[in-house]
């Protein structure tokens, strides 16, 4: 075995130590994303017992791409009482195969996200509630920028205590929050023009995600990349030769 093999495998045994160290720092949440590739993922309704609907294609991705889909009616609605929250994830329903759920905290998880779309006939104002299996205490962040009608938008929050979205924690901390996510909900504030209103709203949803930190991901990239370009390089001095 020649030097430079030598080398390789060791600074290959180098970056597999290293790969576990940032696997390990950064939890067991490496990212996830919900893509509603083949159902509705076990995500409900504004009920919690329902369902939502799904469509096999015209998701944020394309033709193909399949997305979760429920329809609200504001006929009961005011500006006084609480936003409907129009679509649950719940651990305890088996949602996302449990994916999105855990110790938020310790996960290093740093942002939410989610791809939505209504046909309301003006912007709206969507929101956010993380919450303990329990649904007690939660997190609510509400986004001030509208979302316009018949097209698909992201609406992404940063999981931070000092992230001003956040109105509320109920009574209790971040950490109580963000210690134990069991439910995720997603929602709109009742707009004065629709409050009472008898109007159906379709509400779409699709490529929902948690990401970690940034720092353990790009260290790991780094080292990755610093292997493939000796890779590339011990290949060339062996055509070399």
């Amino acid at each position: 075995m020649s030097v430079r093999r030598s080398n390789f495998f060791g600074m290959f045994a180098a970056l597999v130590v290293a790969v576990g160290f940032v696997g390990s720092s950064l939890g067991s949440t490496i990212g996830f994303v919900e893509r509603f590739e083949n159902d509705q993922a076990g995500w409900t309704d504004t009920s919690g017992a329902v369902l939502l609907d799904w469509v096999s294609g015209g998701g944020v991705d394309g033709p193909g791409d399949g997305f979760a889909r429920t329809t609200f009616n504001y006929v009961n609605t005011s500006t006084d009482d609480q936003s409907p929250v129009l679509m649950r994830a719940n651990v305890q329903l088996g949602a996302s195969g449990g994916e999105l759920f855990g110790n938020w905290i310790d996960e290093d998880v740093s942002e939410f996200s989610a791809w939505v779309r209504h046909d309301a006939p003006i912007p709206l104002n969507y929101y956010a509630r993380f919450a303990t299996p329990f649904n007690f205490p939660g997190g609510f962040a509400l986004k001030f920028a509208p979302v316009f009608p018949n097209q698909w938008t992201k609406i992404t929050i940063d999981i931070d205590p000092n992230n001003p979205e956040f109105v509320t924690f109920e009574g209790q901390t971040f950490a109580d929050v963000f210690s134990n996510v069991g439910r995720v909900q997603i929602g709109v504030s009742t707009p004065e023009a629709l409050a009472g209103v008898d109007r159906d709203v379709v509400f779409d949803v699709d490529s929902v995600s948690i990401v970690p930190e940034p720092g353990g991901l790009m260290l790991l990239g780094g080292l990755l990349g610093v292997l493939g370009v000796y890779r590339k390089s011990h290949s060339n001095h062996e055509g070399l030769q």
